[in-house]
């Protein structure tokens, strides 16, 4: 979506046809005149490109690539976090992509391997997951320990203001992680061992994402060491109680 405002800034005016969960993120997009979430009700238009064409188009290498954060804005201020300020560090989380996704397999895992962080002092937990993973927190024991936000999203745009309103999101390689580095919020995505191939190979960060730190497993299906890591830095990341001050980063 970032290269909607480039191609705005080349004189188009950009109408954007997208899935209706998303029409709350899209118009907010600077550049953006029209979203249409329905074929048939399509204006008249002169050229038109997948998305994922654009960064071919712009001719996208590793130098030039478009990282200005935040593109999305929130547009509605309806969906209110209980506890955000309260003096604890608020993180959200996200375990699992859509099951229909041929590598979710790979870079789903299950709830209860964030067991270990829910251990960490100092530190309330939100969960940002929808769809039939969202289940898993009661058959993991966690109602009290996490609180359970996803249940209550209506589209993107509820997810979106939950993000802005949290301190951290770590999250698997799923739609979440992406918007929360679109939003310019400090998150952590966690990755497979043979992670997608826009994460690229042997660094910790994202040229796309400014605010996204990358964690990686260190051997095929290790959750469990990835997870770890994910604690030792949790404990010590600004805001938290272990470190002495009341910032955020």
């Amino acid at each position: 979506m970032r290269y909607a405002t480039l191609v705005a800034r080349r004189g188009g005016e950009v109408i954007v046809g997208c899935p209706r969960p998303l029409r709350p993120l899209i118009e907010t997009v600077p550049g953006v005149r029209e979203v249409v979430t329905n074929r048939g009700a399509l204006p008249h238009f002169d050229v038109h490109a997948p998305l994922m064409s654009l960064p071919a188009v712009f001719e996208t290498n590793l130098q030039t690539v478009p990282a200005e954060v935040p593109y999305f804005t929130v547009s509605r201020n309806d969906f209110h976090l209980d506890g955000v300020l309260d003096p604890c560090l608020n993180v959200g989380i996200a375990w699992a992509g859509e099951p229909s996704h041929r590598n979710d397999h790979n870079r789903s895992m299950p709830v209860d391997c964030f067991c270990p962080l829910m251990q960490l002092p100092g530190v309330r937990w939100y969960s940002l997951q929808v769809g039939n993973s969202a289940q898993e927190l009661g058959r993991a024991g966690f109602e009290g320990a996490i609180t359970d936000l996803g249940s209550r999203f209506r589209d993107f745009g509820d997810t979106a203001q939950a993000i802005v309103q949290l301190d951290l999101v770590i999250a698997v390689d799923t739609a979440v992680a992406h918007l929360a580095g679109a939003l310019g919020k400090c998150v952590w995505t966690l990755l497979p061992f043979e992670a997608e191939w826009r994460w690229m190979v042997e660094r910790e960060d994202s040229p796309w994402y400014p605010t996204m730190r990358l964690f990686r497993q260190t051997a095929r299906g290790d959750w469990k060491g990835l997870i770890g890591q994910v604690a030792r830095e949790l404990s010590k990341f600004e805001g938290t109680p272990a470190s002495g001050t009341e910032s955020r980063a």
